[in-house]
């Protein structure tokens, strides 16, 4: 299967994102702020990057415009709660940016594999 590098400054969400996707016999490989991702991902690329967007130490706004910036063209997947922002326009202008998937908080597990499927291209 992929490696997956989920992103989020809350670790309920992180680990139990990560746990799902090992049952569907994903590598997973956790960061809690857009930092830990860009200083793991210069190290391994992952196959498919899932980012919170609200997070301090980095968002995923900021995650997404690193990797194209440093030329990756690795799916992202961007999620939000919102927080005090709007959820409908974060998510859009994560998909302006390149994200090939979006994930409102909360969710349910078959959105959550829709989405990666979705992103890395499987039936």
């Amino acid at each position: 299967m992929a490696l997956l590098l989920v992103v989020d400054d809350e670790r309920s969400i992180r680990e139990s994102v990560a746990r799902y996707l090992r049952t569907l016999g994903h590598e997973v490989t956790l960061a809690e702020n857009g930092e830990a991702a860009l200083a793991y991902f210069r190290e391994r690329e992952a196959d498919l990057v899932i980012t919170d967007i609200n997070m301090p130490g980095g968002d995923g706004i900021e995650i997404i415009n690193a990797l194209r910036d440093m030329g990756s063209e690795v799916p992202i997947v961007a999620m939000t709660g919102g927080g005090r922002f709007d959820k409908d326009h974060l998510l859009e202008d994560a998909a302006l940016l390149g994200a090939v998937g979006t994930l409102e908080k909360p969710f349910d597990l078959p959105a959550l594999r829709a989405v990666v499927e979705a992103a890395l291209g499987e039936p």
